[in-house]
């Protein structure tokens, strides 16, 4: 299947989120969306990876739509 995106674990062969994670990438978008950079909204999300990682996450489409992984990110942020 390849990477499993941070916040989420599998538990029998189902993505599952991981709330404590989950929690941190909520975060990590409001921050960059109210206009901090990359590192600070990370900085301030309390994750800790590289300025590439961090962008990624915030393009990586499974947190808002993906059939097997459920939705951590509303549609309407």
């Amino acid at each position: 299947m390849g990477h499993i995106p941070y916040g989420y674990v599998i538990v029998n062969g189902k993505a599952v989120i991981q709330e404590d994670d989950a929690k941190k990438v909520r975060e990590l978008f409001k921050a960059y969306l109210s206009g901090l950079s990359l590192t600070d909204s990370a900085k301030k999300a309390g994750i800790n990876r590289y300025h590439g990682s961090i962008s990624k996450m915030l393009t990586d489409k499974r947190y808002v739509f993906d059939p097997y992984y459920p939705v951590i990110i509303e549609k309407e942020w």
